[in-house]
């Protein structure tokens, strides 16, 4: 199909391309995008940007385009009849615009922020160029990106957002340690305490020696209740590193508060496990 439809050009004047759930919710816009023949040095621009002939240029943002109309999705294979995790995963995808029956059909420009695909006509085998949002299509670029906007300041960290982007991740990283982290972190936020365990119990079986882990699901644990696993879990922690629990304590209140609070507790069992008196005394001293 790619050799019939680089016979026909882009059609010109097209309009913003919505696209919406099964729901009928908005979720993204697709914009239109015009083709500059030629060579260009773009740091943006993954190498390989071409046209459906195989022409090298680079693809820039429509400036006249105009209006905007939607995407409707193939019952049976459209965009949301698929799981799309990356952009590879959008390819083949059907709906219509304005009637009209296409197809997703090719990747032409892999950018920073955002990629151009080739959606074909079924009818004529004429071509459409539309640049998608990088963020809609791929859930590590997405989670990641939000990660570091918390990091930068720019956004405060919701902690919904923040679940609903690990579990993406998840759907198709079940081992990705950076999701499963921030998400334990976000339900531990949101005293949602099991759930957070779960998480960070995941991420330790992945990485027994994950600091940030450790400690926090041995403070998930205390917030539960569960003190003596809490402490087996601290003491793993003590056991990797000394001195990065010493910065966690000083750095994270909550982490000094439960698990203080755990040891605490334990210390009031006569006589206390040896395991809890040392880590009284190295991280809770009496003054």
């Amino acid at each position: 199909m790619t050799s019939a439809a680089s016979a026909v050009p882009p059609a010109p004047n097209k309009p913003y391309l919505r696209f919406k759930d099964l729901n009928g919710a908005a979720c993204f816009t697709a914009h239109p995008v015009v083709f500059l023949p030629g060579q260009y040095r773009q740091l943006a621009i993954q190498p390989g940007s071409r046209d459906p002939l195989g022409n090298q240029g680079i693809w820039a943002n429509d400036m006249d385009a105009s209006g905007s109309t939607d995407w409707v999705d193939d019952e049976h294979d459209g965009f949301y009849s698929r799981k799309v995790y990356t952009i590879q995963d959008a390819l083949g995808a059907r709906g219509q615009i304005d009637g009209v029956p296409y197809v997703i059909e090719d990747v032409l420009q892999v950018g920073k922020n955002v990629v151009v695909y080739q959606l074909t006509n079924l009818q004529t085998c004429g071509y459409v160029a539309y640049g998608f949002g990088i963020d809609d299509l791929d859930v590590r670029v997405a989670f990641h990106r939000y990660l570091q906007r918390i990091v930068d300041k720019k956004v405060e960290c919701q902690t919904e957002r923040m679940i609903t982007l690990a579990n993406r991740v998840l759907e198709a990283y079940p081992s990705d340690e950076a999701a499963l982290f921030n998400k334990g972190v976000a339900l531990l936020s949101d005293k949602k305490f099991a759930e957070a365990h779960a998480s960070f119990q995941l991420a330790v079986n992945l990485n027994d020696s994950d600091l940030l882990a450790l400690m926090h699901d041995a403070a998930s644990l205390a917030a539960m209740g569960q003190q003596n696993s809490a402490i087996d879990q601290f003491a793993r922690a003590d056991a990797v590193s000394e001195e990065g629990v010493r910065s966690m304590l000083a750095s994270f209140e909550f982490l000094r508060s439960y698990l203080g609070r755990a040891v605490a507790e334990l210390m009031e069992v006569a006589p206390p496990d040896h395991a809890v008196r040392d880590l009284w005394l190295k991280y809770f001293p009496p003054v």
